[in-house]
């Protein structure tokens, strides 16, 4: 199979440097990903075993070879020193458009497990970030920021019923909060650092079927329906400390992820017409150490 993907990329940015202190932005730019090819009798498979009846009915358009996706990014914001540099605050609002944005389904059944890509015809997105650091002393920084998306499907062939959902794999919201130390010379000339981080993930769904009750294999058995209302990841926080030695490039460092030992999941892939979901647990508590080198 032989098939050419192409679009042009223009980029129009434009920058106000109010005061030396303040600068706002505004931008517009296309993105691309190329398309590509699922594996062969890919559409035929999902074809008979989830279109036709008596079995499943789903009405899903799944094609062997799958579109390129592009999309139209606007975006306006700025970048703020604040106290003679020692507060820094930026900020952007943004919305983006996407033609055929590119989706992993999973399908189960007799064939055993298919994984392939469809399109999404119609999305939009709209965001907005917030970040910022202050220099309390001069040794010890805080920052952190805050982001908060809306995604919502406009328009899908392939499972037309979820038009108005949310997109998947994208989180409501995000948080981190974080500090670090760094005592200059500490050891043997070589700076002591310390830095905690706290993170958290807003709700996220995985799939594009979300609130949605679905026909599955095993409706036709008298099964009922399949409902995907608990498939929604909740929100989780994870917290990080990492500490140690730098000098001239090295850094010896100790760290521990996921301090808390929280347990939350890293993804879950539906099997919508199947009636169930795999799920990937996340990274339980983890410690180690690490040598480096910048050059």
């Amino acid at each position: 199979r032989d098939e050419v993907f192409d679009e042009f990329q223009p980029r129009v940015a434009l920058r106000w440097n109010v005061t030396d202190d303040f600068t706002t932005f505004a931008s517009w730019s296309r993105g691309f990903k190329s398309g590509g090819f699922n594996n062969l009798g890919s559409a035929a498979t999902v074809d008979f075993f989830f279109n036709q009846p008596p079995l499943v009915q789903a009405g899903l358009s799944i094609s062997d070879k799958f579109e390129k996706e592009t999309s139209d990014a606007f975006e306006i914001g700025f970048k703020s020193n604040i106290a003679g540099g020692r507060v820094s605050l930026e900020g952007a609002v943004f919305h983006t458009m996407v033609d055929d944005t590119q989706f992993f389904n999973f399908f189960v059944g007799p064939f055993g497990l298919l994984r392939v890509v469809s399109n999404i015809d119609e999305v939009s997105i709209t965001g907005v970030e917030l970040a910022g650091r202050i220099d309390l002393t001069d040794q010890i920084d805080v920052f952190g920021g805050v982001s908060w998306l809306h995604g919502e499907i406009d328009k899908n062939r392939n499972r037309p019923y979820t038009e108005g959902n949310e997109i998947p794999y994208a989180p409501e919201y995000t948080l981190n909060l974080g500090a670090e130390f760094v005592e200059p010379n500490a050891i043997m000339g070589a700076d002591f650092v310390i830095r905690g981080d706290y993170n958290v993930v807003g709700p996220t769904w995985f799939s594009t079927v979300q609130a949605d009750s679905v026909n599955g294999f095993f409706t036709q058995f008298g099964f009922g329906q399949n409902d995907f209302t608990l498939t929604k990841r909740e929100s989780y926080s994870i917290v990080n400390l990492r500490g140690g030695l730098e000098k001239d490039g090295w850094g010896v460092h100790f760290f521990v992820r996921n301090l808390l030992n929280e347990r939350y999941l890293e993804e879950v892939i539906p099997a919508p017409e199947f009636g169930g979901s795999f799920i990937h647990p996340g990274n339980r508590r983890a410690w180690g150490a690490e040598i480096s080198y910048e050059f």
